[in-house]
């Protein structure tokens, strides 16, 4: 804006100039025209239209350009009074000191726009730290997040991954048989409710797995009496058994005996 600034304040002089040297009555609304589009400029600059945030001592640069641009007006209008421009001495020197005023208006526009730049450029580098400062701030944050991954992860390992592990062990233990090992869990959450839950079943299953036994041993041993009875009985049965054949034989040998006698007597007898 201040360049635009400045490339109408080096054509205002032109309409003023040229009616000195033609005369001609249409650089006055020449001049009209560039004197609203100066005026546009300077509201611009101004933050009338836009909000453009100028520091102190660009406002004052500003504030001495509308005083000579306000000047420069009015020796331009001096000018355009004149009836008869073309060789008027007044006009000339009124144009001499309009030249002067523009090209000091001319260097104030450039400083005025050097300083802008300057100002924007600070501008620029304090956005810059800032967005340096908001991406160390992303990367501090990246960091937390990765770091309470990992915590969470090892977290879940140890919460989660290895008490699972130790059921799975734990399970197949019981499976085989072996009602004796425990689940050694206590993470105070569901986790560890479940294995308290599983160490009451393995010892109700221990329990009826020993009364099982007892029942069975002692059945065992029943059965033991009873095969042993048995065996006495069948024992003496057979001893039994010797005995009435021992005296059957015994019968039939006193019967033939007594037979034989009754035989010989009875020949003896006839």
């Amino acid at each position: 804006m201040v360049y635009s600034l400045g490339l109408f304040l080096n054509k205002l002089i032109m309409p003023a100039n040229e009616y000195l040297i033609h005369g001609d009555e249409e650089e006055r609304y020449t001049f009209e025209d560039l004197v609203a589009d100066v005026n546009r400029q300077f509201e611009i600059l101004e933050g009338k239209h836009y909000s453009t945030r100028i520091l102190a001592e660009e406002r004052e640069l500003l504030a001495r350009l509308k005083d000579k641009y306000t000047l420069v007006i009015s020796l331009a209008e001096k000018i355009f009074d004149i009836p008869n421009p073309i060789g008027n001495e007044e006009g000339t020197r009124l144009m001499e000191e309009m030249d002067l005023l523009v090209d000091n208006m001319t260097e104030d526009a450039k400083d005025l726009n050097r300083k802008a730049r300057l100002n924007t450029l600070v501008k620029v580098e304090a956005i810059d730290a800032q967005f340096h400062r908001y991406m160390i701030i992303v990367l501090c944050i990246l960091v937390v997040i990765i770091v309470s991954t990992g915590l969470y992860g090892l977290f879940l390992t140890k919460g989660i991954v290895i008490p699972i592990r130790r059921f799975v062990e734990y399970t197949g233990l019981v499976g085989e048989g072996n009602f004796d090992w425990r689940l050694d869990i206590k993470t105070g959450d569901e986790i560890g409710i479940l294995a308290e839950s599983f160490n009451g079943m393995t010892q109700r299953l221990k329990t009826s797995q020993d009364t099982i036994k007892e029942h069975t041993d002692k059945l065992e041993e029943m059965v033991g009496e009873r095969t042993r009875a048995l065996k006495d009985a069948m024992e003496e049965l057979q001893e039994l058994n010797i005995k009435v054949e021992n005296a059957k034989n015994d019968w039939e040998a006193t019967f033939d005996s007594i037979s034989d006698i009754i035989s010989i007597l009875d020949i003896d007898f006839n």
